[in-house]
């Protein structure tokens, strides 16, 4: 979707007033300049949750690899059988 926001002086800053349609959780957002220019605002609570979700994701395939190879070892394999192969250059 595609939103037009009204751009205004406020004081010494500049304000952004945005449609309805855009509200955020949080009381502040974070504004960055990506390398092309374009600006990227994010809510920062949102950002977070979803960051601690997969950061949750990988500890739990983490530990589901780490079983599997800790059980095929007891079954009789080799930690070697685990390793990434070298490339050489």
């Amino acid at each position: 979707m595609k939103f037009t926001a009204k751009v205004f002086k406020s004081g010494n800053s500049m304000a952004l007033r945005l449609p309805s349609a855009l509200k955020f959780e949080s009381k502040e957002l974070c504004i960055e300049r990506g390398n092309s220019g374009d600006l990227i605002v994010y809510d920062p609570v949102v950002r977070e949750r979803a960051y601690q979700e997969r950061r949750k994701r990988w500890d739990e395939i983490h530990r589901e690899v780490r079983t599997e190879e800790e059980a095929a070892i007891a079954a009789g394999a080799s930690e070697k059988d685990f390793e990434f192969p070298r490339f050489e250059q």
